[in-house]
This record gives C-alpha cells, structure tokens and sequence, in this order.
C-alpha cells in the first residue's frame, strides 16, 4: 500500500517538475510568454481557495468509506487539465487547463495526504514520518524533471509531455483506487467505518422526491461549504490581480477604463466577503474566530503570505532571465529553479535538530530564518541588477533563500499549531495559513508581471538600435526562444540582457522591500517553549 502512495506523490512531484519547465516553452509558442502571470495567478487563487472546502468534503460523514470515489474524481479533473494544456492553442485555453491541472493536483495530494496521516502515526509511531514520506520524491523529482522536459522539448514537443502523461496517470492510481476500496469495504465490515446516515435520515430522504432530495442536498453543500464565500474570495484576487497582468503592446494601460473598474470592483468586493463571513454565512469558509483570538496566529499567516509574495516578486521570471543572460540549458535552468525545493528538505534536517535543542522558534524564525532570506533576496537586488556576475553567486543567493525560507516556514507552521487548543483547531490554522500563503504569491505574482511590463519592453525599445527598435515588441512577447537567436556579441542581444537586468533588479527590490514587514510579524509571536507538552494532533500540511 505504502508503495503505491509512495509512487502516487512521486508521479505528482514529477510531474509538475516537467510541466514547471514546459510552461514556459509553451507560452513561447503562443508568443505570450510575460503573460504566463496570468495563468500563475488564476490557478493559485482558485486551486487553494478550493482547497479548503475540498478539506471540508473529505471529513464529512457521507464521506465515510468513499476515499476511492473522491480519489477517482479528482484524478479525473486532473487527466482533464492534462489534456486541455496539450491541445491548447492560446495563452487563454492553456490557463484553464492549467487550472483543471492545480484543483486535481491538490486534490489527490490532499487524499494521499490524509491516508498517510491516518496511518502513519499508528503504524510508525512517528508523525514525522508522513511529512518525510510525501515531501522524499522531490529529492528526485527535482533533478529528473528538468532533464526529463528538455528531452520532450528538443524531441518530439511540449505537448507530449502532457499527452504520455495521461495514460501513466491511470496506470499509476488505479490500483490505488482498488486498495482503498478494498480497505473502505474490510473497515466497514470490522466495525471501524459506520454508514453515514441513521435509519431515520435515510427514510426522510427516500420519502422525498428526487428534485426534492437533489435541491435541498445542494442548498446544504452550499451552506456547508460557504460556496459562495469561496466565490467571493476568488473573485476579490482575480479581478483586482489580472488587469496587472494584461498588457497591450508591451503596456500595463493604467488609465484605461478597463483597469480601473476591474481593480475598483475587485478592491469592492473584498468588503463584501468580509461583510458575507460576518453576518451572512451559516457556515464560514474558515475558522476565521481564531485569528480574533491569538496575535500569534494572525502574525504567522500575515508571514507566510509575505513571504510567499517575496518569493514570486523574485522568482516568476528567473527561468528565463538564466536562459536568456547566462545562456543556460533548459535542463540546467530547471536545475536553478529546484534550488529552494532541494535546498529547504535538505536543511529540514537540520534545522529539526536545531528547534529540538533550544526548544524554540519565535527567535529561531527571527535569528536564523529571516537573516537568511533578507541576505539572500537582498544579495539578488545586485548580482541580477548587473552585467559580469558570476552565476555561483546567484546560486548562493538562492540557497541562502531556500534555507531562511524553510526556516520560516517549519516556524510559522508551528505559530500557527501553537494557537490552536485541540486537534481540529490545527488542522484549521493550517489550512487557514495555507491560504494566506498562495493568496500572498498570487499577490506577488500580480506585482511581478506589473514590474515586469513596466521595465522590460521600454528598457529594450530605447535601447535598441535604430532599425531595429520597431521589433521590440515580437522580441518581449517572444520570450527566451526568440531572445536567445540573436548572438551574445550582438547589439540587440546585448539590450535584452541589459533589459533582463534592469527589470529582475527592481523585481528584487519589490521582495527585499516588502520582507520589512516580517519583522513586525515575528515580533508578537507569543515566546512558546516547546518543551512544555501541549495536546496535538498528527497533520501532514505540504505546499
């Protein structure tokens, strides 16, 4: 069983290495490349939005004994993204299959996830081993995904690197499927499982008529859920964070009516979900009363959306800043996006035997975590503002990056355990932190394209020579495929990597600047000492 989740998060993980690499050669193709922000920002405000109500539908009673029917589903909407990325043929068709391709993703790692909660402290006696569990096909992932995309782009194309997937996808959960039916059934015959409905319940439902039944299911499934709180909240990000992204020739039109009453609706409807949560809803979409209730818990998730915006300031073009300045193959530019990923498992080691000893993490988080992220990203405002830097330095800088971030973020997960009185109340400040996390990188996502938009195309025109100033556009829109044609000895090559420069320097002044306030959030954490034994729960939380 064991090995068959083994194989199910190492399929996920390497998965999404190859595709994290295919995106962009992709959006090259759709001569869209700096619009890959929108697709960015799309998928991550509604996969994790959806995330918690999906959380919610896995714990509820009529779920009991269905974890193969929700695992069978899921898959199905990621086979569905799958192929809509392959037979994509605009920017616009890729980002809903991208979307499909996240909601899936997080929807099975949730069911994988929770399995290996289940089980694993019983069967170990060891919470930490579900972490390392899920978290160990990266190690590989990391390396084998960007030298696997690069065979399928100089081979036989992107696509195919969705299309081979979709029948491996099948091959690899359908015997999962099988097993967790089998266990649901031998559960239920055991005693361990009961049916979800008394008699009562059922003969109630069985003396309605199937509208009748259908109807007021789906009025409860709203009402539990928050649905439409869930809606609201999406749509809050999307229309405020999109027109930053949309650009026309090269430009964000601040002025255009279209901008200004899509980022005016958008900022309305914040007020809005709040006003719903508040006094409308039967059922929020989060337990938002324990963030009333502890300053330490607000200041974690405020962190770890920070963070996560710093990161995404920094990182959403960095793929091709390293192919385009430092010529780089695209198995060793997918090598430098992997840095944090390897870099923060391998410092977890560490760093476990460091919280062990001095029993801690307000001041680790604030001595060791933020140091290191604050030098790493502040280091970058220079080695990608000029010309003649080594790139050991820029993987330095990285790895500094990977461990203060890992740092924080074991840190800010235990804030967050930290106010939490009992078992659920965790699984909830985990869940809640996961969302201001990937609402903080849509965030940064949505800042990163604006910077980007505003800097590259006009640096590149002014500074192209003369003839050729009339291109500038077809070379931003091209993306590193074009870019990289023009020799590096060339003029007009030499304006774009001066325009990578000039664009990724004030990128990372955008994620230097906003790590000021982690500071303040660190601050009020409650000093917690560890040593003191506290009733908790076993919750596996991956990002």
């Amino acid at each position: 069983m064991y090995t068959l989740l083994w194989l199910g998060f190492f399929l996920l993980n390497f998965h999404n290495a190859i595709s994290g690499n295919l995106i962009f050669l992709a959006y090259n193709s759709f001569n869209s490349a700096p619009r890959i922000a929108s697709a960015n920002i799309l998928a991550t405000v509604i996969s994790s939005v959806l995330k918690i109500p999906i959380g919610k539908t896995m714990k509820l009673p009529c779920m009991t004994g269905k974890r193969s029917e929700s695992l069978i589903f899921f898959v199905s909407i990621f086979e569905i993204g799958i192929m809509v990325i392959g037979t994509s043929q605009s920017s616009d068709i890729y980002a809903i299959g991208f979307v499909f391709y996240w909601i899936g993703y997080n929807g099975i790692h949730l069911i994988l996830d929770m399995f290996v909660a289940d089980t694993s402290s019983e069967i170990f006696k060891n919470g930490a081993f579900g972490f390392a569990f899920s978290c160990s096909p990266t190690l590989i992932s990391a390396f084998c995904g960007a030298w696997i995309a690069t065979r399928f782009m100089n081979g036989i194309g992107w696509r195919w690197g969705f299309y081979i997937f979709a029948p491996i996808v099948v091959l690899v959960f359908f015997p999962l499927v099988v097993l967790l039916k089998l266990f649901d059934r031998e559960s239920f015959k055991v005693g361990l499982l009961k049916e979800s409905l008394n008699a009562k319940d059922h003969n109630e439902q069985n003396n309605r008529r199937p509208i009748q039944r259908w109807f007021k299911g789906v009025i409860d499934y709203i009402e539990q859920f928050d649905i439409i709180g869930a809606c609201l909240l999406m749509s809050v990000f999307i229309v405020f964070l999109i027109p930053f992204s949309s650009e026309v020739n090269g430009k964000v039109n601040y002025g255009k009516t279209k901008f200004i009453v899509m980022v005016t609706i958008g900022g309305l409807l914040f007020p809005s979900f709040f006003l719903w949560e508040r006094y409308l809803a039967k059922v929020t979409l989060a337990s938002w009363s324990l963030l009333v209730k502890n300053r330490t818990a607000v200041a974690a998730c405020l962190l770890s959306g920070c963070i996560h915006f710093s990161i995404r300031c920094l990182d959403q073009y960095y793929y091709n800043y390293n192919m385009v300045v430092y010529g780089m193959t695209t198995t060793y530019a997918g090598y430098m996006l992997q840095i944090f990923s390897v870099g923060s498992i391998i410092w977890t080691i560490i760093l476990s035997f460091w919280i062990k000893h001095v029993k801690n993490f307000k001041w680790t988080a604030m001595l060791i975590g933020l140091p290191f992220v604050l030098l790493g990203t502040g280091l970058s405002i220079h080695f990608r503002g000029v010309d003649s830097i080594n790139v050991v330095l820029i993987i330095i800088s990285q790895t500094l990056n990977a461990f203060g971030g890992c740092t924080l973020i074991i840190c800010w997960d235990m804030a967050s355990m930290s106010a939490a009185t009992n078992p659920v109340q965790v699984s909830s400040m985990l869940a809640i932190n996961g969302l201001f996390y990937a609402l903080g990188g849509a965030l940064g996502s949505g800042v990163s394209a604006s910077i980007y938009t505003n800097t590259f195309p006009q640096y590149l025109e002014s500074h192209l020579p003369l003839d050729n100033q009339k291109d500038y556009y077809d070379i931003y829109m091209g993306g590193y495929s074009l870019q990289t044609t023009f020799p590096h000895d060339s003029a007009i090559r030499q304006a774009v990597d001066n325009a990578w420069f000039h664009s990724q320097k004030y990128g990372a002044i955008a994620a230097t600047s906003t790590l000021a306030l982690a500071i303040p959030c660190i601050f009020v954490w409650r000093n917690v000492e560890l040593d003191k034994k506290h009733e908790r729960s076993h919750v596996v939380y991956t990002r």
